[in-house]
């Protein structure tokens, strides 16, 4: 039998979990353990104890008024454990620190589960899961019959128990399971395996959901010894329950869904009925209203009514794009021809892009009336560079590309590192696919001479020391 990684490689998850089986509610926050502990305890007012990473120093326990916060090493994210009784708004926390925030809570006495996904205070996916008790008593053959008879007195439905509110809501033996996301599109029956889904949410986003061994709480006295040092740091915040503000969270202000699918199963030993009604939860945003919204890590853009995250860039992607912009800079930023920006949102033509380069000539940057870069940029880049990454739609980055040039830009390229292989965008010009020692054009007055075989010989790094 394979012997599991080392902690500071796992991801993903073994099986669903809370901390406490019975009212338990963890989190993880994309942000150091410094950060969230930090503000954790300006909104709460707690008093915070840091402790050191060895058995003796970790705390046997926590109450109804504490957190218990910690990061292991190796991962990106943050741990917060705690009760439903002591637990602070996710989304709250994922706004106030721009960060991707996962919350997972379970209630035993009223039998109900799930967790909620989060960017920067806005939800991206939901699930729930428990036992099917009835809408208002009604069977659930008849329920879109039942909320229609509602809705014809005017009277509103809660959406948590309409169907037509999730992308699926699936009722199976008496069991109930909700989901939506704009993250991902699931089948019907994918929805009753949530271990599935939630371990493959973590492993899209690098995330660990620890199994309860590793949570350092309540350890025999062989923890230390046989785990080792495997936090940065274990917190623990005595909250100050007077202090914390009511937070009134208004949910169209934070859920974002699109067109949901609205499919409804009942499976049952008589057989299975199924349905589709989809509802508009919020109409597509506005650009305008798009450009107000908080900015989000990956970047997002806006794309004829559609948002549409970047993905993680890979480990080639993210080389050849800083080194890119180095080279570019370090020959055109001082005699004033031109800068490369990395990932600079760029509005213009009814979208909001965001190239993975864009390369302006220096008069044309809007500078500030004191000589500053601008926040916003409302023009199109005159150089556009994007790198292709094995997630990413190539006919939607291709898209991007031959948006810009329809209102203006000079010249693009198109990088797949796959196949070495460059495809250049130019005005009046038939497209041109270079690999090997072919000559890469590049904006008139930038110095800069180089092959195709050069800049992906840059990702050899290893290979010069």
């Amino acid at each position: 039998m394979e012997s599991e990684p080392p902690i500071s490689q796992r991801r993903g998850l073994k099986h669903v979990h809370f901390g406490d089986p019975q009212h338990g509610a963890l989190t993880l926050v994309k942000s150091p353990i410094s950060e969230v502990s930090r503000y954790l305890q300006r909104f709460t007012g707690g008093e915070l104890y840091s402790h050191g990473i060895a058995k003796r120093d970790y705390p046997p326990g926590f109450s109804n008024n504490q957190l218990l916060i910690f990061q292991y090493k190796g991962h990106d994210w943050t741990v917060i454990l705690s009760t439903i009784f002591s637990s602070v708004p996710s989304d709250v926390v994922s706004e106030a620190l721009q960060s991707e925030c996962l919350h997972l809570s379970t209630e035993d006495t009223a039998d109900w589960s799930g967790y909620s996904f989060m960017i920067n205070g806005f939800y991206a996916e939901e699930c729930a899961w428990g036992t099917y008790e009835g809408f208002l008593g009604t069977e659930p053959q008849k329920v879109s019959e039942f909320i229609a008879n509602i809705e014809a007195k005017g009277e509103p439905v809660w959406d948590e128990w309409d169907h037509r509110h999730w992308d699926v809501y699936y009722i199976q033996h008496g069991y109930e399971c909700r989901f939506r996301s704009n993250l991902r599109e699931v089948q019907p029956r994918e929805v009753l395996d949530r271990d599935k889904l939630l371990d493959q949410l973590l492993r899209d986003r690098d995330a660990w959901l620890p199994e309860e061994d590793y949570l350092p709480w309540g350890k025999d006295s062989q923890f230390y010894e046989e785990y080792g040092d495997i936090f940065v740091r274990v917190d623990t915040l005595k909250l100050n329950l007077g202090h914390i503000p009511e937070i009134t969270i208004d949910a169209e202000e934070t859920r974002f869904y699109r067109q949901l699918r609205g499919i409804f199963v009942y499976e049952s030993e008589e057989g299975e009925f199924s349905s589709t009604t989809a509802v508009t939860q919020a109409p597509p945003l506005t650009l305008a209203q798009f450009r107000e919204q908080p900015e989000t890590k990956p970047a997002s853009e806006y794309i004829d009514g559609e948002i549409i995250q970047k993905p993680i860039p890979n480990g080639r992607h993210s080389y050849l794009q800083g080194k890119l912009c180095s080279v570019i800079n370090n020959i055109a930023e001082s005699d004033e021809i031109a800068y490369a920006f990395s990932e600079l949102c760029c509005t213009c033509g009814g979208r909001s892009l965001v190239p993975d380069i864009a390369v302006f000539r220096w008069q044309r940057i809007p500078f500030t009336a004191a000589g500053a870069v601008p926040d916003r940029f409302e023009l199109v880049p005159d150089w556009t560079i994007e790198i292709f990454s094995p997630e990413q739609s190539p006919n939607r980055l291709i898209g991007n590309i031959l948006h810009l040039f329809s209102v203006g830009c000079s010249l693009g390229w198109f990088i797949d590192p796959n196949d070495g292989s460059v495809l250049v965008f130019e005005p009046g010009q038939a497209l041109r696919l270079l690999k090997g020692a072919a000559v890469l054009p590049v904006l008139a007055g930038v110095k800069l001479e180089l092959t195709v075989e050069q800049m992906f010989d840059w990702l050899l790094m290893g290979r010069k020391s």
